[in-house]
């Protein structure tokens, strides 16, 4: 199979939408012959995150400001202009099939399919869901939005395949653009960018001294206006009930409001810009997602899944892990009362029935890469 996979992510970067695309990337490239990866190139060097037989095609974007926002009026949401639709034309022997990574660049799908080769896109979310949630709502943004629909929309019909994150994004998608059921709309979930392993057995601690951890990108807006209310609300239950308990907050460049209200708390420990995030995870006992904001699936739960922590998480994240409801090892919450029912629940584990290993299994069975690698092969061979 000889694919070509085009992303609109700086894959150097941090969050989420970029740890998801490296691992399509890999997924895709491990079951091809012939791999060509197109990607935004900002001169930074990717190859260390991808298989060795990858071939980068970086494409830099020279636009100015100014030119940036005339092709924004003119509904050019991005770099891939007319040279790069050229190279793809001069090459379209070489491919069997395109994958676009997100709907963002969607506009790209109904031209290449003038070329008869295989499409696939992969949404990382309901794409106008997540820039109603993380960007101003100023006139331009509103505009802006409006662009971003219309391209999921083209994607949905002009691909012989689409790939969501969540059984929910899958739903939305068909519904709120109305695609008819002959188009193709599968969940795919997500995975791990590389193989990980993990050996640790340690137990949930039955004593009041419990460490809950919280990461992610500290400075995203979805981010933010969900960790402050949960700080203000949540925590004060938590506080309440367990004041010996200490709550770790690790991730990314806070903002000064995170960091105001933390420093209200003396059994609160900021982490900013963590070296090693996994080591710190990896000694906490009881994971929290907070986030109540956006689509698509939240691939910091990964971080205490993959180590073995049970995770309480806000019921807008449990989304794309409801495996792990299903076994007793998420509990989801929706206000301050189920908030404490979630709490009073994880503390009802029994020690024969969890042990951080049974998480991890569990984990590496449906998001590992290897997992994922094996999701990616069968959708590929639906399509020839």
């Amino acid at each position: 199979m000889r694919i070509l996979f085009i992303t609109y992510h700086y894959l150097n970067g941090q969050g989420g939408g970029v740890y998801a695309s490296r691992a399509f990337i890999n997924a895709f490239a491990e079951n091809s012959e012939n791999f060509t990866l197109i990607y935004p190139d900002n001169g930074i060097d990717i190859s260390n995150y991808f298989d060795s037989k990858i071939v980068f095609k970086g494409i830099n974007d020279k636009r100015s400001k100014l030119n940036k926002g005339i092709d924004v009026l003119f509904w050019k949401l991005h770099r891939y202009g007319k040279n790069t639709l050229n190279w793809i034309t001069d090459n379209k022997d070489k491919f069997d099939i395109i994958v676009f990574d997100t709907s963002v660049i969607g506009d790209l799908v109904e031209k290449c399919n003038k070329l008869h080769l295989k499409t696939i896109t992969i949404h990382h979310n309901v794409q106008i869901d997540y820039h109603r949630d993380n960007f101003s709502k100023s006139l331009f943004n509103k505009y802006f939005n409006l662009l971003i629909a219309k391209n999921e929309r083209s994607s949905l019909l002009n691909s012989d395949l689409n790939l969501t994150l969540t059984e929910m994004d899958k739903r939305n998608l068909r519904f709120k653009y109305k695609i008819p059921i002959e188009k193709r709309i599968e969940n795919v979930g997500c995975f791990e960018y590389l193989r990980f392993n993990t050996d640790t057995s340690t137990n949930l601690k039955k004593n009041k001294e419990l460490t809950f951890i919280i990461s992610g990108n500290l400075n995203s807006p979805q981010n933010e206006l969900s960790l402050l209310p949960f700080l203000k609300n949540e925590w004060l239950i938590l506080n309440e009930k367990m004041p010996n308990c200490k709550l770790i907050i690790a991730g990314s460049d806070p903002t000064n409001r995170i960091i105001e209200e933390c420093s209200k708390y003396t059994n609160i420990d900021l982490i900013a810009n963590p070296i090693n995030m996994h080591d710190i995870i990896i000694n906490a006992d009881i994971y929290i997602c907070p986030t109540c904001l956006g689509s698509g699936i939240k691939l910091r739960l990964m971080d205490g899944l993959k180590v073995g922590l049970p995770v309480i998480s806000h019921e807008i994240s449990e989304r794309g892990y409801e495996l792990f409801k299903e076994k007793g090892f998420l509990f989801s919450y929706n206000d301050s009362a189920s908030f404490t029912e979630a709490i009073e629940n994880v503390l009802k584990i029994k020690p024969d029935n969890f042990t951080r290993e049974s998480i991890i299994n569990l984990f590496n069975e449906n998001f590992s890469f290897e997992s994922g690698k094996k999701k990616i092969r069968k959708f590929i061979d639906s399509i020839n």
